[in-house]
């Protein structure tokens, strides 16, 4: 289970309280992303993409925004602890973006985040020519 959001053009959401696998690939296929993306203007500071976000419990974040061809843009962050000098702790944030993914492929990531699989997510990630990260 996952807390999941629908995010608006107009900055607002609607939460989804542990959300199952099922719901959250029924939330991003049947949503009405087309109406969403009316007249969406990404130079707009008044509008952000609408786009499905999923938590997991361990922290890590998987956000698609679709476009209006059907494909998505794909964040997804998780943060890494670490211990600098073997004793202090340290967090190291990470953040990956790709871009033109496929209907198919944004359902395959939601069911590989439910698994927490983070190596088969980044390896698709990084396997991308048009994918960012920092």
């Amino acid at each position: 289970m996952m807390e999941a959001w629908i995010q608006s053009k107009d900055f607002t959401s609607k939460e989804f309280k542990n959300s199952s696998e099922e719901q959250a690939l029924e939330l991003f296929i049947n949503h009405n992303w087309q109406e969403e993306l009316v007249d969406f203007d990404e130079y707009d500071e008044n509008q952000c993409p609408p786009g499905l976000g999923l938590i997991h419990s361990n922290g890590s974040i998987l956000h698609l925004c679709p476009n209006q061809d059907i494909s998505s843009v794909i964040h997804y962050s998780y943060t890494e602890a670490k211990k600098l000098l073997g004793f202090i702790p340290s967090n190291n944030h990470h953040n990956f973006t790709a871009l033109n993914v496929s209907k198919a492929d944004s359902l395959k990531l939601i069911t590989l985040h439910y698994k927490n699989d983070r190596e088969a997510i980044l390896t698709f990630i990084k396997g991308r020519v048009d994918s960012e990260f920092s």
